[in-house]
């Protein structure tokens, strides 16, 4: 049965005033800021898309897609907010409706190593929540729209829908099989090979046609590569630079043009031969 994509009903903790669901904005600091009041649906045309049209929830049964965004209420979100920390046991559990959130472990020198990068229609925080501490940090790195459900909010739909158990549990299983391959990479490949994978998997996730090639919508650092690579900027400066004079990466006004099928070519060839 496929999912009416306008989402109607008020959500959990968001009770109707005068016709309106309230919308909480957090500021940077963690904190709550204002409530703004937003018509109904909470949640615009374009971000309910993203959320219903995922293959994850597509795969659920039509009752416990209702359910489950009926337990959700709408949280916007400023760049900059620590959403989970790790350490801490999660009260929350979320869906990205709009943005980009990263995850990511704190390092001991100060830095984080960055384990993946949340982009609209998927969830995260069920670990952190289920868990006595989280295993990780999230941290809103742009403007984002997240569907946010509380803990007992979680563990009513796990008691009421036996196949949600599932779901999640496949659900990590994706995310185990990710780091699994991170892992692996960190430990077998040269850095050339892995930065080239890295701007793949940025450039499938977050990229858009462009005239020169794969223009990824999200602007990254060479600070923010290096941390989903656990080396320091200045290794992968000296790959970008390569890969410039190759041709098989552009900068345009802050954001990466990729060519995708060169940077495959890299990560498959022998590393004497890339």
């Amino acid at each position: 049965m496929s999912w009416n994509p306008h989402f109607t009903t008020p959500a959990a903790g968001g009770t109707p005033v005068n016709g309106r669901v309230p919308v909480t904005t957090w500021a940077p600091t963690g904190g709550y800021g204002r409530t703004a009041m937003r018509p109904e649906p909470a949640l615009h045309l374009h971000e309910e898309r993203a959320v219903v049209q995922n293959p994850w929830f597509q795969e659920l049964g039509a009752d416990l897609q209702r359910a489950l965004m009926a337990a959700c209420s709408v949280r916007r979100v400023r760049a900059g907010t620590t959403l989970l920390r790790s350490n801490l046991r999660a009260e929350s559990w979320y869906g990205l409706a709009l943005g980009v959130v990263r995850l990511s472990v704190p390092l001991d020198n100060g830095r984080h190593l960055t384990l993946s990068l949340v982009r609209p229609g998927e969830w995260f925080g069920d670990v952190s929540m289920l868990d006595e501490r989280s295993p990780w940090e999230a941290e809103a790195l742009t403007d984002v729209t997240l569907l946010w459900m509380p803990r007992a909010a979680l563990l009513d739909l796990l008691e009421r829908f036996p196949a949600f158990g599932l779901a999640l549990a496949r659900l990590n299983s994706t995310r185990t099989r990710q780091l699994t391959q991170l892992l692996a990479g960190a430990v077998s490949q040269p850095l050339r090979q892995r930065v080239a994978q890295l701007l793949v998997y940025v450039g499938k996730r977050f990229g858009v046609p462009h005239a020169a090639g794969t223009r990824v919508t999200l602007k990254l650092s060479q600070r923010d590569l290096a941390d989903m690579l656990g080396v320091c900027r200045q290794r992968v400066n000296v790959c970008l630079k390569r890969m410039e004079r190759e041709s098989l990466v552009q900068v345009d006004d802050g954001h990466l043009v990729l060519q995708l099928t060169g940077l495959r070519t890299v990560v498959t060839s022998p590393p004497d031969a890339s």
